[in-house]
C-alpha cells in the first residue's frame, strides 16, 4: 500500500495520462462490452458514459493531486468508471454479476469504516492530523475495493466476448445437454411450452436463453449436424436480431431483443440460423466432392450455397441484395416451417392434456 501512495508523476502528466488511457479504454469498451442503459437512447448512453468517465478522473485528480500520482490510481479510477456505466447498462441482464461485484466492496468499505470510526484518540492534539491520514487511509482502501469489483464483473464480461462472441450465454445444464442424448420436441415438451407468450413473458432473460438454446439442440437433431450449436447473446446493432458464426457454431442473439421480442419471433431466429449452419455443411460436402459428383441433383442447392457465401451480401450494405440471396429464402422458408411445427405440437400437447384431465 505504501509503494502505491508514492507520487511517479508530475500534476500535468497525472492528467493527460487519465485522458490517453479513458481513450484507450473507450475504444476497448465500445469494441466488446458497450451497450444502452435500459431507457436511455444512444446518444443519452454514450453521454451517460463520458460523463461517467470525466467525473470518476476529475474526482480522482482532485483526491490524489498532492499523494498517489501514478499508474495505480489512473487505473483504479478507470476502472470505477466503466464498471460504474457497466453496472447500470447491464444490471437488468446480469443482476448477479452486477450483485458480486458490488456486495464484497460495500461490505469491505462498512468494516473499513466502522473500525476507523472505532478508534478513539485521547491526544485532542494528535487527533486531527491522525483523523485526517485515516480518512485518506480508507478513501484508498474504498477506492481499491471498488476497483476490484468493478475489474472482475468486466473480466467476466470481456472474456466471454474474447473467447466467443456472446456476454451472455445459458446455464451449464443446457449447453451439456448439447453432446448428450439428442433431443427433439416430445423429450423436451416441458421447455418447448415456455414459448407460450404468457409463460415467456415471467422468464427471465438467461431463462429465455436456456429455452432458446433447447430450440437450437432440437435443430441440430433436425437438421443432423454433427457439431453443436452454442446460443449467446451479444450487444447488437438494433435492426439486427441474430447472426449465424460458423466459425465457433455460435449463433448469437441480440441481447436487447431478447427481453423485449416474442418468443415466436426469436425461436424463428434461431431456426434461420441454424439452417445456415446446415447450408455450411451442405457446402462442406460440395466442396469435398469431385467435379463428377458435385452434378448430383443433391448439390443443386450446395453450390449456390458456396457461390453465395463467398460473396455474401451483408444486409447493412445492400437490404434488397441480402434479401434476394438464395441461402437466405431457404433459412426463412424453413423457420417459418420449424415455427409452425413447433407451435402445432404445443397445442397438440395441450389439447391431448385437456382431453385426459376431462377423461380422468
Amino acid at each position: 500500500m505504501k509503494k502505491r501512495s508514492y507520487n511517479t508523476m508530475g500534476q500535468t502528466r497525472f492528467v493527460t495520462e487519465h485522458i490517453i488511457w479513458a481513450l484507450i479504454a473507450m475504444i476497448w469498451y465500445k469494441n466488446l462490452l458497450f451497450r444502452c442503459v435500459k431507457g436511455f437512447s444512444l446518444i443519452q448512453s454514450k453521454q451517460l458514459l463520458w460523463g461517467m468517465v470525466a467525473a470518476c478522473s476529475a474526482a480522482g485528480i482532485l483526491l490524489e493531486r498532492k499523494r498517489r500520482r501514478n499508474a495505480y490510481s489512473v487505473t483504479m479510477n478507470l476502472l470505477i468508471a466503466y464498471g460504474g456505466y457497466t453496472a447500470l447498462a447491464y444490471r437488468d441482464v446480469r443482476p448477479e454479476l452486477v450483485a458480486l461485484a458490488f456486495f464484497p466492496a460495500a461490505t469491505f468499505s462498512f468494516w473499513s469504516i466502522a473500525a476507523t470510526l472505532g478508534i478513539r484518540i485521547r491526544d485532542g492534539r494528535l487527533r486531527k492530523g491522525l483523523f485526517k491520514r485515516l480518512l485518506n487511509r480508507e478513501l484508498q482502501l474504498i477506492q481499491t475495493a471498488c476497483a476490484a469489483g468493478m475489474a472482475a464483473m468486466l473480466l467476466v464480461l470481456g472474456a466471454g466476448v474474447l473467447f466467443g462472441s456472446a456476454v451472455l450465454r445459458p446455464s451449464g445444464t443446457m449447453e451439456m445437454a448439447v453432446t448428450t442424448d439428442a433431443q427433439n420436441i416430445s423429450n423436451s415438451m416441458d421447455t418447448v411450452l415456455l414459448l407460450q407468450e404468457k409463460e415467456w413473458r415471467e422468464l427471465s432473460v438467461k431463462e429465455r436463453l436456456d429455452v432458446l438454446q433447447t430450440a437450437a439442440n432440437i435443430e441440430r437433431t433436425y437438421l443432423g449436424l454433427p457439431h453443436e450449436l452454442n446460443v449467446g447473446a451479444a450487444n447488437l446493432d438494433e435492426s439486427l436480431l441474430g447472426y449465424y458464426n460458423d466459425n465457433t457454431h455460435e449463433i448469437i442473439l441480440n441481447l436487447d431483443q431478447i427481453s423485449e421480442t416474442q418468443a415466436y419471433e426469436l425461436l424463428e431466429t434461431v431456426c434461420h440460423e441454424a439452417y445456415h449452419a446446415y447450408q455450411h455443411r451442405l457446402v462442406d460436402a460440395y466442396n469435398g466432392a469431385d467435379a463428377r459428383t458435385r452434378g448430383l441433383r443433391m448439390f443443386k442447392k450446395a453450390g449456390r450455397y458456396a457461390e453465395e457465401f463467398g460473396s455474401y451480401i451483408d444486409g447493412t450494405e445492400d437490404f434488397c441484395g441480402y434479401y434476394d440471396q438464395e441461402c437466405e429464402n431457404d433459412a426463412r422458408e424453413y423457420a417459418e416451417k420449424a415455427v409452425c411445427d413447433y407451435y402445432d405440437r404445443i397445442f397438440e400437447y395441450l389439447e391431448e392434456n385437456g382431453e385426459e384431465e376431462k377423461n380422468g
